[in-house]
């Protein structure tokens, strides 16, 4: 009786040093908001300000692996802010986003918008959603 009861014991000790080290709900997806807006002043701040001198070269050397990374990175703060938001109804609304700044470049000086830009930020999202479950699996929370 008192080996199992010790070992209830020790689960229960192990449960609580989990229970600690897990984040709340809740302050996670306030984190992922903050990163999800951070991601989207960003992007669009880069995305609309005239290329520099050197031709607004690509942060990974090539145009599409930006848009494919960046959006990869937005669908998997939106899906992990706001659980309850369908696949389709967040794949939807980036994908405006992205198409919007595309319109928008082609009133930016030196830049002009891509379908094949668009094409890479569905690229992404499609990534960000597949990512998601393991996202979901590796984060300790409460």
């Amino acid at each position: 009786m008192w080996q199992c009861s010790s070992k209830v014991q020790q689960r229960s000790v192990h449960q609580g040093q989990d229970q600690n080290a897990r984040m709340p709900v809740a302050t996670f997806q306030l984190a992922c908001r903050l990163a999800l807006v951070l991601l989207l002043v960003s992007i669009t701040t880069l995305a609309l300000s005239p290329p520099g001198p050197d031709g607004g070269e690509p942060a990974f050397g090539w145009d599409k692996a930006d848009h494919l990374l960046a959006f990869a990175a937005l669908a998997l703060c939106l899906r992990l802010a706001w659980w309850q938001l369908s696949v389709t109804a967040a794949g939807a609304a980036l994908l405006a986003y992205g198409s919007l700044i595309e319109c928008l470049q082609t009133l930016v000086p030196g830049r002009q918008g891509s379908v094949a830009d668009i094409c890479a930020d569905a690229l992404g999202v499609a990534l960000g959603m597949l990512l998601l479950p393991l996202a979901r699996k590796l984060i300790p929370l409460r």
